[in-house]
């Protein structure tokens, strides 16, 4: 709803718990008078710790394809700490999909990344986190372990309905085997749940990579 109501150049995204930082905004607005970027991202923190540190790998104001951006390694699984061109977003009809409940922002980020083919870097300090780092998202039940599923068919479904760009097929096959990956590790952490009950699940079953 935020995104069909918002009328910006660009769009920025706050989870309800954290902060965007004084002056990353107006330094932003600053550097996108000079560029016509379709992703920006910025720097992530908590607790005055970097989340997803990206300067050992890239440099400020080179433009990484998104081949260059997986390959190294690089696993920005949010859709905060970085700017995103509005109509990348709307033209091609990006959303956070509605039945995802856990990584819908990565899949989200990463459909942006499907269509704008590349991002830029600022080394600007713009997002903190301020939730605590053992939080919902690691709150293991089988309900969980449920979720998770439907969520993978959910993400395959939308991702099908994607505009074809055969030298970027690749991202959505990463988006799928990630949160497969998460969803393995989430089982072998819950208790009663194992990797059997897990094969045997339908939603598995059909997921293709």
């Amino acid at each position: 709803k935020g995104i069909a109501n918002s009328t910006g150049e660009y769009l920025a995204f706050l989870d309800s718990d954290d902060e965007i930082l004084d002056g990353a905004i107006p330094q932003l607005l600053q550097a996108i008078e000079r560029n016509n970027d379709n992703i920006i991202v910025c720097r992530m923190f908590r607790n005055k710790e970097e989340l997803i540190p990206w300067t050992d790998k890239f440099q400020e104001g080179n433009e990484y394809s998104a081949y260059n951006m997986i390959n190294s390694g690089f696993l920005h699984g949010t859709a905060c700490g970085c700017l995103i061109k509005r109509a990348l977003i709307v033209d091609n009809g990006l959303h956070f999909p509605v039945g995802v409940y856990n990584g819908e922002d990565g899949f989200f980020f990463h459909s942006c990344l499907y269509y704008a083919g590349a991002v830029k870097f600022k080394d600007i300090a713009m997002y903190n986190v301020k939730g605590a780092a053992d939080s919902l998202s690691r709150s293991y039940s089988k309900e969980r372990i449920i979720r998770m599923i439907s969520s993978l068919e959910v993400v395959e479904n939308v991702a099908d309905n994607y505009q074809v760009f055969n030298d970027r097929l690749f991202i959505l096959d990463y988006i799928k085997y990630s949160m497969l990956s998460g969803l393995v590790a989430d089982t072998l952490h819950t208790k009663g749940i194992g990797l059997y009950y897990l094969s045997k699940q339908k939603g598995i079953k059909s997921i293709k990579l």
